[in-house]
């Protein structure tokens, strides 16, 4: 099966794209920035694509019979003017921001990509993870980490969080997220806080979703936080370790 993989230079998509080629498909990866094609599996195509212009050439899609997009949200609506009536399936990334009820543009824009990725009537699917991390670029338990790094070992750890923590997060390592979109591609089924005010009162909604589908249709079993913690940190030499929790 030919499959192009689009924003294939993430970690995410990286692995994504040594999933498919491990399976044997012929994978073309894209990416809009041409350096960073480099150090993807040699067993894939690489093509430079941006998705943002109109004018960028995709004719590379032409003969694709899958697409997976690992590009944000936001880009859904182009990506899917460019996606020929012969692929016999899309895969785009979303988000659980969608669900989120505090006002925020970000969360409004995943909602309005993915009606009118609905309304396409493309095949296909659009898988919304809840917060990864794991990966180079994560800024949510990085910031954590790097607080507890920077904090006086000699003074006890006092983490203060709304409402007493009473609301749940569900991060999600990005491995997993990989695994479920190659998954579901090839199956027919300083002084100032590191948090904004919207991400602190986005800490009192819930994110806990039933992961059983994830492992009865894609047959994924999932990373453990504390295990992709120290996957996530040993790949990308920070250390976490040496500062065990305190009470």
């Amino acid at each position: 099966m030919r499959i192009a993989v689009i924003s294939a230079s993430t970690d995410a998509g990286r692995e994504v794209v040594r999933r498919l080629c491990e399976r044997g498909h012929d994978v073309i990866a894209t990416s809009r920035d041409p350096a960073r094609l480099t150090g993807l599996d040699t067993r894939a195509r690489t093509a430079v694509f941006d998705i943002a212009d109109p004018a960028s050439p995709a004719t590379f899609l032409d003969s694709v019979d899958r697409v997976v997009s690992l590009a944000h949200a936001s880009t859904v609506t182009a990506l899917v003017t460019r996606i020929p009536a012969t692929c016999q399936r899309l895969v785009v990334t979303g988000s659980t921001m969608r669900d989120s009820q505090v006002p925020d543009p970000r969360a409004e824009a995943v909602r309005r990509n993915e009606a009118a990725f609905r309304a396409s009537g493309l095949p296909g699917s659009m898988l919304h993870p809840t917060m990864i991390y794991g990966s180079r670029n994560e800024a949510n338990v990085v910031r954590v980490l790097r607080l507890v790094d920077r904090w006086p070992r000699w003074l006890p750890l006092v983490w203060p969080v709304p409402d007493g923590g009473r609301h749940r997060v569900q991060p999600v390592y990005v491995d997993d997220v990989a695994a479920a979109l190659a998954a579901r591609t090839i199956r027919t089924l300083t002084g100032r806080s590191p948090f904004s005010v919207d991400e602190l009162r986005r800490t009192r909604e819930d994110k806990a979703y039933d992961i059983a589908p994830l492992r009865r249709q894609l047959g994924i079993e999932p990373v453990a936080f504390a295990e992709g913690l120290r996957r996530g940190y040993r790949r990308h030499q920070y250390s976490v370790e040496a500062h065990p929790a305190r009470e």
